[in-house]
């Protein structure tokens, strides 16, 4: 059976997240990065705020400034807006972004996953393309037996179910002390925006995607707009971003 038309990408069930993007399969153009040679290119890219937005050349990272751990690893959200740079490829096969045994990736045939440790979180949907996707990842305490946390994963405020579950069909997991990092490492090569790090549960139920640039507050742990104005938070202190 063979599907035309569509991209390459059919849900298999409601529950995943389908979206048909062409009337006709098609390659795509590359979207037009920002010239430079810099580790960030800013530009008008789309934000539904407007504003601008970074293409990361190549890798970069947030350190604490006293060396402190970036996540609370007991509850919290990590969250970023992201963009395809050239068509169905660029976010296909890349880990976004990591922190100790933290990692939030995208594999190529494979899907979307979030890790920390050994405990995985793997769902297969696709992001848009050259449309700007919000995901959001949350922990908090489990309250369930012999597991530590419970861990989600939306894109663009939907909740994603995961392929890969936890005991008996639940995304509960077990997880080891010391898993976070003092170093957030953001992957180059794609557009990003608007990368924030809280120390709270943000997101429990579907939402509405945001609709407007950050602001840090009491529960942010690290946020960094990538919007060229050289400056990110971590710990409640400003430090330098690309």
């Amino acid at each position: 059976l063979r599907f035309t038309g569509v991209p390459g990408y059919v849900a298999s069930s409601p529950e995943e997240l389908f979206t048909p993007d062409a009337a006709a399969r098609r390659e795509l153009p590359p979207v037009e990065t920002p010239p430079g040679d810099g580790a960030a290119r800013y530009s008008k890219a789309g934000l539904p705020w407007g504003g601008q937005a970074s293409y990361l050349a190549r890798e970069f990272a947030l350190a604490a400034p006293d060396g402190g751990k970036i996540f609370d690893e007991r509850q919290g959200t990590v969250e970023m807006w992201v963009k395809t740079a050239d068509g169905y490829s660029t976010l296909a096969n890349k880990t976004l972004v990591r922190c100790g045994s933290f990692s939030l990736l995208r594999r190529y045939n494979a899907g979307t996953y979030a890790i920390i440790a050994n405990g995985q979180f793997q769902r297969f949907f696709p992001l848009p393309n050259n449309r700007w996707t919000h995901l959001a990842f949350t922990w908090q305490p489990s309250g369930v037996a012999n597991t530590d946390i419970e861990i989600k994963l939306f894109a663009d405020g939907i909740e994603i179910k995961s392929n890969d579950m936890g005991p008996n069909g639940t995304p509960f997991r077990k997880v080891p002390p010391g898993w976070s990092g003092d170093k957030l490492i953001v992957s180059g090569g794609m557009f990003i925006s608007n990368l924030r790090v809280s120390g709270s549960v943000r997101y429990k139920n579907n939402f509405r995607r945001p609709d407007a640039p950050f602001e840090p507050d009491e529960d942010t742990r690290a946020l960094c707009r990538f919007d060229g104005s050289g400056e990110a938070w971590i710990a409640g202190k400003k430090v330098p971003a690309p």
